[in-house]
């Protein structure tokens, strides 16, 4: 009963002390020092050196004095407020593990077979900017484009030879008869007649190869789409000139996604036409 006396009393002693006052009074008390004692008496000060120091004693492998009892109460204040400045130490100086930024998906990532979307849309503009085999079926068109302009270029020139040299007999009246001069005029005209049909048949042509430019990179593009939104979307649709699709939640444009495997799809046939060759 005395053991369990001596324990509730240290108790008390503490109640209402905050941690610092708690290890003072701790301290004062290993050293023999009560709560009441004058730090600056000297003569209670000397007589409590002077004073037999308690004896340690055991019972049944437990301690009764009260200095052992504070100095084991002391080491678990220690010990939490140790805890406690590591804990707040872990929370307040460690940095925030921040989430890792996934790359943003669109509808198109969905796999096949789950609930297909409603709707998704293709921006025509930008898939022929940025499609390679579009881009080298424009490139090929460019080219012959300038092949033709080269071709009237060169007839054009020779039309102007011609008709100076015309002119120049006419002002200094080296035509021999008025009907050699008229059938000089007249082989001009013609000239004239055969560029100006040469310049359309030339214009219909390059009309006609874009026409077939743009049906060849329609069939790949739509036989790509049907092949791929299969399962994954009910419509898409096609945007050209940012006139039909005008508003769009995040992640209905596949526009990236379709031009990315397209071009993969062209790298490996360019692939294979090289290894044949």
């Amino acid at each position: 009963m005395d053991e369990f006396n001596n324990e509730e009393k240290n108790t008390n002693e503490f109640a209402g002390l905050s941690p610092a006052e708690q290890i003072a009074q701790l301290e004062r008390e290993i050293k023999g020092e009560s709560a009441e004692t004058p730090i600056n008496n000297d003569n209670e000060i000397k007589e409590e050196e002077n004073a037999p120091v308690e004896s340690c004693s055991t019972e049944k492998g437990k301690c009764k004095c009260g200095s052992c009892v504070s100095f084991c109460a002391l080491i678990l204040s220690l010990a939490a407020i140790v805890l406690l400045i590591l804990m707040l130490t872990g929370v307040l100086g460690g940095k925030k593990a921040e989430p890792e930024q996934q790359p943003e998906q669109t509808i198109f990532d969905k796999p096949a077979g789950e609930e297909p979307s409603d709707i998704a849309y293709i921006d025509l503009d930008t898939l022929l900017l940025t499609y390679n085999y579009a881009i080298k079926l424009q490139e090929d068109l460019a080219m012959e484009q300038k092949k033709a302009e080269g071709t009237i270029q060169s007839r054009m020139k020779k039309f102007e030879s011609m008709y100076n040299a015309y002119m120049e007999k006419a002002r200094t009246g080296m035509f021999l008869s008025a009907a050699s001069q008229q059938a000089q005029q007249s082989e001009l005209e013609k000239e004239q007649a055969a560029i100006e049909n040469l310049q359309a048949t030339l214009s219909n042509q390059l009309l006609e190869k874009q026409s077939a430019m743009n049906q060849e990179i329609y069939d790949s593009v739509i036989n790509f789409v049907n092949q791929y939104a299969e399962g994954r979307f009910k419509i898409v649709l096609g945007n050209m000139g940012g006139v039909t699709v005008v508003y769009s939640q995040q992640g209905m444009n596949i526009t990236n996604d379709v031009v990315a495997k397209l071009n993969q799809r062209y790298g490996g046939i360019l692939e294979n036409d090289t290894k044949a060759e």
